[in-house]
């Protein structure tokens, strides 16, 4: 089996979601034509009928994928930010510190 993506894209504006009008559906199927029948069916039972009309679609198949740690990115994000918020608090205070320093004439 191989694994296909297929975006379709909405006509008529925005559904108001995520991503909006756009649609990724993740599709196994053993051929490309299977895969298309597959979006067919999809649209059929989803869009049709209805306000939402889906005016395009691109299949592509995927050759390979990874799941990512998007946490441990998290994570990395946040230590980031609070180094650097803790390097400027800490110059800050070095100003303020030389800055009353030079007030009341004394030195570092």
């Amino acid at each position: 089996m191989k694994t296909f993506i297929a975006h379709l894209f909405q006509d008529n504006g925005c559904d108001y979601t995520i991503a909006c009008g756009h649609k990724l559906l993740k599709i196994t199927a053993e051929t490309k034509t299977k895969a298309k029948h597959k979006v067919y069916l999809f649209i059929k039972e989803n869009y049709s009928g209805g306000e939402v009309i889906i005016s395009n679609c691109e299949i592509y198949e995927v050759i390979g994928s990874e799941v990512i740690d998007v946490d441990k990115w998290y994570h990395t994000i946040n230590s980031e930010n609070q180094r650097k918020l803790d390097e400027y608090e800490e110059e800050k205070d070095l100003r303020d510190y030389e800055r009353l320093s030079k007030k009341f004439n004394k030195t570092i």
